[in-house]
């Protein structure tokens, strides 16, 4: 792990690759119109767009953190975290919405159908919970 930052912590020509290929990707994948000269990066970001939102959150966390770990300098930690970060927001989105107030409320509350019944009348009548010794 030591071999990929050379002197400190500037990052090797295979971590420089796999940084550039994280950046390629998300610019592809958010960004078609800045590669109109590749045939396939529409198709490839239209069936990206396909996708929900976790897949994308997953894929960005995951290729943001081999930078930050294998390198963790400045320089890494701040262009991988933004692509981590790009993840953390696609992975919120998956979540969705808060609900409304009247929702939680609902959620929270037990059903009015069912009948609250008595613990204590339940417990001295059954006879496999109490049974005399």
């Amino acid at each position: 792990m030591a071999g990929l930052c050379e002197g400190g912590n500037e990052p090797s020509g295979s971590l420089k690759a796999i940084c550039k290929v994280a950046g390629a990707l998300v610019i592809v994948i958010e960004a078609p119109c800045c590669c109109l000269f590749i045939d396939f990066v529409q198709n490839f970001s239209d069936w990206v767009e396909k996708r929900p939102y976790w897949n994308r959150a997953a894929l960005y966390c995951v290729i943001a953190l081999p930078a930050i770990f294998l390198c963790p300098g400045l320089g890494s930690i701040f262009g991988s975290g933004l692509i981590f970060t790009t993840g953390v927001i696609y992975g919120l989105m998956a979540l969705g919405r808060k609900g409304s107030r009247q929702d939680m409320a609902a959620m929270a509350s037990p059903p009015a159908s069912t009948p609250q019944a008595d613990h204590n009348t339940t417990l001295m009548e059954d006879p496999d919970v109490w049974r005399p010794t």
